[in-house]
């Protein structure tokens, strides 16, 4: 698997890592954290029907020791919540390359962060070196699978593997309004 491709410095979002389901026996893709130890991140926009059903997975990111859901669609486990992780690493322009939305500390709490295209790769290699080199205007040839800032056993998503989720959930023309939250988005375009 790999990077997807994507120009966009601060509209990358994490939350789409990935794993195949065959490989993801040598990594926690489910289990059961207790919050009042770990920081579980809220479940306040996951399908609710599903939470109480026990069909989401958990994944601890031991880097910062948050919780997130996970969800197998098809023959893929995707992360169901958005990456919160603080990366740091500045840039020429930026003294950061994660964002909270409008600066607010609540939204990233809420909806995670936003991350520039440099921190999606990780492209210092901070935590592997598939993805080192590959910031922003850069010209790369990245080695599969990127990691970036994902948590271990996880990689930002190729564009084969989008294809793949795309099309087991109805295709293009579906697929943005199927896998969105139920709730929440502006003048009620929910999922």
């Amino acid at each position: 698997k790999g990077a997807e491709n994507s120009s966009s410095s601060k509209n990358v979002e994490s939350s789409s890592s990935s794993k195949n389901v065959e490989s993801s026996s040598s990594f926690e893709i489910s289990g059961h954290y207790d919050c009042s130890v770990y920081k579980c991140v809220t479940t306040e926009y996951l399908n609710q029907e599903m939470l109480a059903a026990g069909k989401y997975g958990e994944l601890l990111d031991v880097r910062d020791s948050q919780v997130y859901r996970t969800i197998q669609i098809g023959e893929q486990v995707w992360m169901a919540q958005n990456l919160n992780f603080r990366y740091t690493q500045p840039t020429a322009d930026e003294d950061s390359s994660s964002f909270c939305c409008e600066g607010d500390s609540t939204s990233c709490a809420k909806f995670g962060r936003l991350y520039m295209w440099s921190a999606t790769m990780d492209s210092v290699g901070m935590y592997s070196e598939n993805g080192k080199g590959c910031g922003y205007g850069l010209t790369c040839s990245p080695n599969n699978p990127v990691q970036g800032l994902c948590p271990m056993g996880w990689h930002v998503p190729d564009t084969s593997e989008w294809r793949v989720l795309t099309e087991y959930v109805g295709g293009y023309e579906v697929a943005g309004k199927k896998l969105k939250s139920l709730g929440k988005w502006f003048n009620d375009l929910n999922g």
